[in-house]
């Protein structure tokens, strides 16, 4: 009964079956509906008219048992943007392959649970938005036999990846730039691809460097186990001596203890500063504008000091 639809999509006949060709002919010992054979069995059907009997025709059918598919333990692993979102959207026939072991002709189906699984209902769609969970794959052949067994579904962060960087210092054609990776969450073995060709890993150790850099432009790509990657772009400078300036202004009264305002302009970034006032009171100051007390008229030495990092 399990391929009259296959003979009879219409049920316009009277079928049976039987060992023989013999016995088809004559529609004598026809088999039972539960009929135990060895693989590559050939038996007969025999059409018949429903109302009649009058023979329509008989045809060959080969009993084949089929191996029962073994379904195997598989995994899909999605890259997600570093501090995203818990669920991303996972194509299940990913994991087709790893779930059949590779055998051809097999039919994989995914669910939830596992006794929805066995029986082959609510089936999972083709592409599943879910956090990292388990479900279950249900691999199939043709002859309906099935097994089952787990998918790991893993939402893996891509790296994250700090930055330190060190530039060039003004101390002639110095060069002694560097840049230090340090990556802040899980997936280790890493590896350290950067733009100068230098590639690190995979390795355990979440850290690379380089060091000895000249100014310019450098890429670091990084990849997990997971083969998530981060791509990192970053800038050496060079650092170039501040030039120090500054202004000054005489406070009236004009008479008595003279007062100067002074006012440090100098253009770049300073880390240190340091003024000299000989003569003056303070006779020295750090702040960018002091104001410095003179007891007389005359011509003073005045020296600014600035520093960078």
């Amino acid at each position: 009964p399990q391929i009259d639809p296959q003979l009879d999509p219409d049920q316009q006949y009277a079928l049976s079956y039987h060992a023989t060709l013999q016995q088809a002919e004559t529609g004598n010992s026809p088999l039972p509906a539960m009929y135990q054979a060895p693989d590559n069995t050939l038996i007969y059907v025999r059409l018949e008219s429903a109302g009649t009997g009058i023979l329509i025709a008989v045809e060959p059918v080969l009993l084949q048992v089929l191996p029962k598919p073994q379904a195997h333990p598989a995994e899909i692993a999605v890259c997600t943007a570093a501090g995203g979102g818990d669920e991303v959207d996972f194509t299940l026939a990913d994991a087709n392959a790893q779930v059949a072991g590779s055998v051809p002709g097999l039919q994989v189906s995914y669910y939830l649970h596992y006794a929805d699984a066995e029986l082959g209902l609510n089936s999972l769609p083709a592409v599943y938005q879910s956090g990292s969970k388990n479900i279950w794959a249900r691999v199939e052949n043709s002859a309906g036999c099935f097994d089952i067994d787990v998918v790991s579904l893993n939402a893996v962060p891509e790296p994250d990846v700090a930055l330190a960087i060190t530039h060039c210092t003004c101390n002639g054609n110095t060069v002694d730039g560097s840049i230090s990776a340090t990556v802040n969450n899980g997936g280790a073995p890493f590896i350290f691809e950067w733009s100068t060709g230098i590639i690190t890993g995979p390795g355990m150790d979440s850290t690379a460097s380089l060091d000895s850099l000249p100014p310019g432009a450098y890429a670091l790509t990084v990849t997990n186990a997971a083969g998530c990657t981060v791509v990192l772009e970053t800038e050496i400078l060079p650092s170039t001596p501040p030039q120090a300036h500054f202004s000054a202004m005489q406070i009236p009264p004009c008479d008595g203890t003279y007062s100067v305002s002074f006012t440090d302009s100098t253009a770049a970034y300073t880390d240190t500063r340091l003024w000299l006032f000989p003569g003056g009171t303070p006779a020295s100051a750090t702040e960018p504008e002091p104001v410095i007390s003179y007891p007389a008229t005359g011509i003073y030495m005045v020296t600014l000091i600035v520093s960078n990092s």
